[in-house]
């Protein structure tokens, strides 16, 4: 696994408001489907990851993380201030 500033992931992915970006087998992920492929690296964390994938639990964690992002960027003082 490799950490890259966003400044550096390919110009389709550079989203911020998207908040999580990751690349995996060369397909790119972003927000809640983002933070889920990562979890889903960690044995410990799978079991979550695959409970994440369920319909009902990814429409409601697409939605919160819809709702949390935008405050994370205007907490951490990005370009949206």
């Amino acid at each position: 696994m490799e950490f890259v500033p966003q400044s550096d992931a390919p110009p389709a992915l550079t989203d911020r408001a998207a908040g999580l970006v990751l690349i995996r087998d060369g397909t790119g992920y972003r927000g809640y489907e983002a933070g889920r492929q990562l979890l889903s690296q960690f044995r410990l964390c799978a079991p979550l990851a695959v409970a994440m994938a369920t319909p009902p639990v990814r429409a409601l964690g697409t939605r919160l993380y819809a709702a949390a992002a935008p405050a994370r960027t205007r907490s951490l003082g990005s370009e949206t201030d």
